[in-house]
């Protein structure tokens, strides 16, 4: 599974699913998304990326919130590992 944090998907996973959020924390919806994505996954002999932002477009638009999330980037990063299929 694939990192990204901006729309510059590298060639090898331009026919990939690419799931796009914020994915802080890894609640019930994220779950099933990732669960959904690796069904597809093997099922197509797809890749898995994931684009989220960082910061937060919440806190890259109002600047009064420093710390508006549940995980950090590693954290994150852990969690993704978590879901790998």
């Amino acid at each position: 599974m694939k990192l990204y944090k901006d729309f510059n998907i590298s060639k090898n996973h331009k026919k990939s699913i690419i799931l796009i959020g914020n994915f802080d924390g890894v609640h019930l919806g994220h779950q099933k998304l990732f669960k959904l994505a690796n069904t597809y996954k093997k099922k197509f002999n797809l890749k898995i990326g994931v684009l989220t932002f960082e910061p937060m477009p919440k806190m890259f638009f109002n600047k009064n919130f420093k710390n508006f999330r549940i995980s950090n980037a590693n954290q994150k990063k852990n969690n993704f590992r978590s879901l790998r299929g």
